[in-house]
């Protein structure tokens, strides 16, 4: 009888705890929600891009395509499956601009 009551406390326990990690890990913010590097690209409606070629594929840009700032200039892309690679590594295509 005893085990019993040590195997259901057990289970018990397990159960509260794996609650309370999941509530903890609900309340904290993830690094990246709360810090940004003043690099990043964001998306913003279009404005006057610097560029006249996407520096992703190299073909002329769009004005109707979303741009994107990236070091305090706006940046032009050819069609919108070319923001998010730009999004993700803005380093790499940022000497492309033209």
């Amino acid at each position: 009888m005893k085990k019993m009551f040590v195997v259901a406390g057990a289970a018990v326990a397990v159960t509260l705890g794996t609650a309370a990690l999941v509530s903890r890990a609900e309340d904290k913010p993830s690094a990246a929600a709360t810090t940004a590097p003043t690099t990043k690209a964001t998306t913003q409606a279009s404005a006057t891009p610097v560029n006249k070629k996407c520096p992703v594929s190299g073909d002329a840009v769009d004005p109707k395509v979303k741009t994107v700032q990236y070091q305090g200039k706006t940046i032009g892309f050819c069609c919108e499956d070319c923001v998010a690679p730009f999004q993700k590594n803005p380093e790499k295509y940022a000497k492309n601009l033209k």
